[in-house]
């Protein structure tokens, strides 16, 4: 049996070192995360105890064994917050956008991602995101943003989440692996980065893997999808510019005034219009 033991982290990878026995705890004890210390897998002991994601690779059987590592407890402040961004970035790198898995409940979900990448949509995965992080006690919402031109019917809008995290609501777009940032390396949330235009803020990757999934036949083929719509860099970028413009939270949206004309198509979303001033007022105060 030969294993390959990586940990992921952001847009590294790294060897899990080897360490002497014995164990100090045993993989899978508490369902979908881990929290840190000795494993002992197919008889090699590793030091799992760093934050990020933990994958054990069976090159013969093609098995794996992955878990997001929970690094928080006992943990206060920004300790407390790295670990969070830490347990996010591992999620981040267990996902693929694709639709396969869509069908899961989020605890069958969260069993299936232990052996193999989900194949989710912007929504899908946020659903588990929102489902998931409150068990570590973060509380975190659904948020999205719509096109300000002309809709299309099928690249119209994107479905992501923030995280209230150091009593501030921080944005992160799982199905890119990033979050954005300022120039000062402040992580923004949805407000902020409509404020300023996505295109002017610091995309901070949480995880490497850009690829986007080639479906079962008879679902949409996301590596195609990936080809079709963003294509180069700069196609990359016209595609940010063209879904980040009108932000909303659950069903409330407000629309900034170069896209006023949009505001009967918003509502047929099922989405409400409110000002900007009130939407801050709601979301942000």
């Amino acid at each position: 049996m030969t294993i390959i033991a990586t940990r992921y982290l952001n847009d590294s990878q790294t060897d899990i070192p080897v360490v002497a026995g014995p164990a100090t705890i045993a993989l899978n004890a508490y369902g979908f995360g881990q929290l840190p210390g000795v494993i002992n897998y197919g008889g090699t002991y590793y030091d799992c105890t760093q934050p990020g994601l933990i994958s054990f690779f069976d090159t013969n059987s093609g098995v794996a064994a992955r878990r997001p590592m929970w690094t928080g407890i006992g943990k206060t402040g920004q300790d407390w917050i790295n670990a969070v961004y830490g347990w996010i970035s591992a999620c981040s790198w267990m996902h693929v956008h694709g639709t396969a898995d869509e069908g899961l409940t989020q605890a069958t979900l969260a069993g299936w991602m232990k052996q193999h990448k989900a194949r989710l949509r912007c929504g899908a995965i946020v659903d588990f995101m929102v489902y998931i992080l409150p068990q570590l006690g973060v509380y975190a919402r659904r948020v999205g943003v719509l096109t300000g031109k002309a809709p299309n019917g099928y690249d119209d809008g994107h479905i992501c989440f923030e995280a209230y995290l150091g009593g501030r609501w921080r944005f992160w777009d799982l199905t890119n692996g990033a979050y954005y940032a300022d120039a000062n390396g402040d992580h923004l949330n949805l407000k902020e980065i409509i404020a300023k235009g996505i295109n002017n803020c610091v995309r901070v990757r949480v995880d490497a893997d850009r690829d986007f999934s080639c479906d079962p036949a008879g679902s949409i083929c996301f590596g195609v999808y990936f080809e079709t719509m963003r294509k180069t860099p700069q196609g990359m970028t016209d595609w940010y510019d063209r879904i980040f413009a009108i932000p909303y939270v659950g069903s409330t949206a407000f629309i900034p005034a170069q896209y006023a004309g949009s505001a009967g198509w918003v509502n047929s979303l099922g989405i409400g219009v409110v000002t900007e001033a009130s939407w801050n007022a709601t979301f942000y105060p």
